[in-house]
């Protein structure tokens, strides 16, 4: 997801690749590989869990390890789903968004 070597959110490359590919992606990877509650198909609501994309954007920045970072994202993910939607979408989803998380920052 982010690229090499960009960590940095206020460097002017990170910022770039941010509002050219990074929003999108992320946004990509909520509606698919997360999606707790089974609206990835229906484009109206592909804004659906922008609410969450900040703070999900921000642990990768914060954490050195790509493997932990994925791992903190699902860990998130997880949280938001039981404490905010209050839902349990099973452990499936989360891995799928571990899973996905690992690959774009690897």
């Amino acid at each position: 997801m982010r690229p090499a070597k960009q960590k940095d959110s206020a460097s002017p490359g990170w910022q770039e690749w941010w509002r050219e590919r990074g929003e999108r992606e992320l946004q990509c990877i909520l509606m698919t590989a997360w999606d707790p509650i089974g609206v990835g198909d229906t484009p109206e609501a592909w804004g659906e869990y922008e609410t969450y994309a900040p703070k999900v954007a921000r642990i990768p920045r914060e954490t050195k390890d790509s493997q932990e970072a994925a791992a903190q994202v699902a860990e998130y993910l997880g949280d938001v789903e039981h404490h905010s939607m209050e839902i349990n979408s099973g452990q499936g989803r989360l891995d799928n968004a571990r899973l996905a998380f690992t690959r774009c920052l690897a």
